[in-house]
């Protein structure tokens, strides 16, 4: 039978806490958390390269849509500045 007990308490209590553990102990916890930063890290990295791909393999211009986009946008710079002037 496994009992899980969840509670909280201040980092400083937690620290202490740590600090009274025996050598061994320490050293289980200090494995303990590496391997969760490590899980931890390799998972950021992954979404990080999915996104990474996703902007990668995205539209992109040709040059001619990339000509009609300057040539829209300078039309309507000049609208816009006899529409406000």
């Amino acid at each position: 039978m496994l009992v899980e007990l969840k509670f909280s308490m201040a980092f400083e209590q937690l620290s202490n806490i740590v600090l009274g553990l025996p050598f061994q102990e320490k050293n289980k916890l200090k494995e303990l958390l590496l391997k969760e930063t490590e899980k931890t890290q390799n998972s950021e990295i992954m979404e990080n390269d999915s996104f990474r791909k996703l902007l990668l393999n995205g539209p992109v211009m040709s040059k001619t849509q990339y000509q009609n986009y300057k040539q829209l946008r300078k039309s309507f710079e000049q609208w816009s500045e006899r529409l406000f002037a």
